[in-house]
């Protein structure tokens, strides 16, 4: 989950230059907050014409996010890239662009989507008082006010 005293995540890296661990739960904590924003967004934008939705490029998008990877990690990710057939970047944008374009889902907003479905928001990503401690974090630190822009 997401840890309000280290939001700058310097413990989870102790001092570390590489920490697979580290940058596990970094990237992780970052999804969460990007899952908790759109909600917050999309709870603000009610009964407005925009739709606010999250969108997971799927797994295994052949990127260069495994570049600082070490040890038995960066084996693990050689191995895996070099068994799996990965998806282009072009392939892991499909859904946003599903999602702009369809009319299928025209009006739907709120919602998670992976491979063009929707897809169900984990427990931590559906804690509302986690999202609106976020959403006055975020107020707090970039002097912005969500008050002062509508």
């Amino acid at each position: 989950g997401l840890d309000f005293d280290d939001t700058n995540n310097e413990v989870i890296w102790d001092g570390k230059r590489v920490s697979n661990k580290a940058a596990g739960i970094a990237y992780h904590r970052a999804k969460l907050c990007n899952l908790h924003m759109m909600a917050a967004l999309h709870e603000r934008l009610q009964g407005d014409c925009v739709t606010v939705n999250a969108v997971s490029p799927g797994h295994f998008v052949n990127t260069t996010l495994r570049r600082e990877m070490t040890g038995v990690l960066s084996l693990g990710a050689k191995l895996a890239s070099g068994l799996l057939n990965l998806k282009t970047p072009a392939q892991g944008a499909q859904t946003c662009l599903w999602l702009a374009s369809s009319v299928d889902i025209e009006g739907v907003s709120g919602q998670y989507f992976e491979a063009c479905k929707e897809k169900a928001l984990s427990e931590l990503a559906d804690d509302a008082a986690v999202r609106e401690q976020l959403w006055d974090w975020s107020e707090r630190v970039s002097g912005v006010s969500w008050g002062d822009s509508v």
